[in-house]
């Protein structure tokens, strides 16, 4: 069994989630001004929707974590609360 973990996970100062990172896919979540989640954005590599097979397993092999810098990409869904 695998003990690296597959996920990271940041927290603000009040000890709410605020980012979830994997090799596959970002999120962030936004918070108003009484601690309640008011958004999330959804980022994923877009490489996991590739037809080609190389193109999968490189990013299934990639070390790094992913964040929407990496693609200068919009979210790939926003959801508001």
């Amino acid at each position: 069994m695998n003990s690296v973990s597959q996920y990271k996970y940041a927290y603000n100062d009040t000890n709410l989630l605020i980012e979830e990172k994997s090799k596959f896919h970002y999120t962030k979540h936004n918070y108003n001004d009484n601690n309640l989640l008011s958004s999330s954005e959804f980022y994923m590599d877009p490489a996991m929707f590739s037809s080609n097979s190389s193109v999968v397993e490189a990013a299934v092999n990639r070390k790094e974590w992913v964040n929407p810098d990496q693609y200068g990409q919009k979210p790939y869904a926003e959801v508001r609360v």
